[in-house]
């Protein structure tokens, strides 16, 4: 598939605005490395062209599946900022509905936080791939968690997931790893 590079930048700052929590504005300050540049979890630059699919961000969607609020707003906002569609499931069951009530391809990629209540994101990851359609074969689902450790990464990719961000998350390798799934995806 046609692919092209879209500059994907991070928004300068976030505003929360909630009826239960006071309005929050949140100043982040990003570095942004050289074209054809990013940074890695180690702070080392390494060289890596970002792509997208061929569709604009706007055009992929993705379902956030996150169940406390801030934590759900923030992701959203910064996804949004970047470009992208973005529903929102507050638990592994609301997931697994969404994707199973939607057309298939429906959805871009799926971002998973690990510990919520009704049904956690292993359960939800592994329940979504067992849909036997081709697209949820094939979907990016990646895991948002505080959970970083190696055995919390490994149990990741053992539900079905292929990749693992730690929380909390660096909104521009956030955007690096969608981007790069999504644009992986759409080869396979």
């Amino acid at each position: 598939m046609d692919q092209y590079k879209l500059p994907v930048e991070p928004p300068k700052s976030v505003t929360f605005v909630s009826r239960q929590l006071p309005t929050v504005t949140v100043e982040m300050p990003f570095r942004l490395p050289e074209p054809g540049q990013t940074e890695t979890d180690s702070g080392q630059t390494a060289q890596e062209d970002v792509y997208i699919p061929a569709r604009a961000a706007g055009d992929c969607r993705i379902l956030l599946v996150e169940d406390i609020e801030i934590n759900r707003m923030l992701a959203q906002t910064v996804l949004e900022e970047a470009g992208f569609s973005v529903d929102c499931a507050e638990d592994g069951k609301q997931a697994l509905e969404a994707v199973k009530n939607h057309d298939p391809w429906y959805y871009d990629i799926v971002l998973m936080d690990i510990q919520m209540p009704v049904m956690n994101g292993y359960e939800s990851a592994r329940a979504i791939r067992e849909l036997g359609r081709e697209d949820t074969r094939l979907l990016p689902i990646v895991a948002l968690s505080a959970n970083a450790r190696k055995e919390d990464r490994a149990m990741s990719f053992e539900s079905g997931m292929n990749d693992h961000v730690a929380k909390p998350f660096d909104a521009e390798n956030l955007i690096r790893i969608v981007n790069r799934e999504i644009g992986e995806a759409r080869k396979r």
